[in-house]
């Protein structure tokens, strides 16, 4: 059985708003593209997957706003917007999942998830797990966007780190799916103050 799954393996590129649609453009022409090659070649097949974050691998390498290293942490908004995020394992077995089965997977887009969480929950679990009270900076996605326009304009492409944040933290209208296919891949659900002890040795 062949089947193509394209780099998607983020947020999902059907449900784009905002900054992160000025980056991702292309992504959406990909989806066109896999699309013309359904129609035009019945033997051909695709599964797109959106993980959301990269959780696990976030959270050591910083790009959840945490530093665990220096115990500090960026709140963007009121830090309760839920937003969806998946270990890198997890991220494996939806993929053998996929290919386990071809006839139900065909031609679709699948959101995945480990956990929905909040930037407060897991500030809170990361103070508990430690024992200490971490530095924190307030920030509001409304600056990230200003700064996200800025670094576009000049060709800075890190913009979308900014515009990352807009999307998924902004108060009342974060981007992460509201439904997902956890269930129907067979991926149970996983235990988000675990994965935290875990990255913090």
């Amino acid at each position: 059985m062949q089947r193509f799954i394209p780099s998607e393996f983020g947020i999902n590129t059907t449900n784009l708003s905002g900054g992160v649609a000025k980056i991702l453009g292309f992504k959406v022409k990909t989806q066109e593209q896999l699309k013309r090659a359904t129609s035009e070649n019945p033997n051909f097949s695709w599964t797109g997957v959106s993980t959301s974050l990269f959780f696990d691998w976030g959270l050591k390498k910083g790009s959840l706003a945490v530093s665990i290293p220096t115990k500090t942490a960026t709140i963007y908004d009121s830090g309760d917007e839920k937003f969806t995020a998946t270990n890198l394992p997890t991220i494996g077995l939806a993929v053998a999942a996929i290919l386990k089965d071809p006839a139900g997977t065909k031609n679709r887009y699948l959101d995945i998830a480990s956990f929905t969480t909040t930037q407060n929950e897991i500030l809170g679990i990361l103070e508990e797990e430690t024992g200490e009270k971490w530095t924190v900076k307030r920030a509001t996605t409304e600056d990230s966007e200003r700064v996200a326009d800025e670094k576009l304009e000049k060709g800075d492409y890190s913009a979308f780190g900014d515009y990352l944040k807009v999307f998924l933290f902004r108060d009342g209208k974060g981007g992460s799916p509201k439904r997902l296919a956890n269930e129907e891949l067979g991926l149970g659900n996983e235990d988000l103050r675990k994965t935290i002890k875990a990255a913090l040795g």
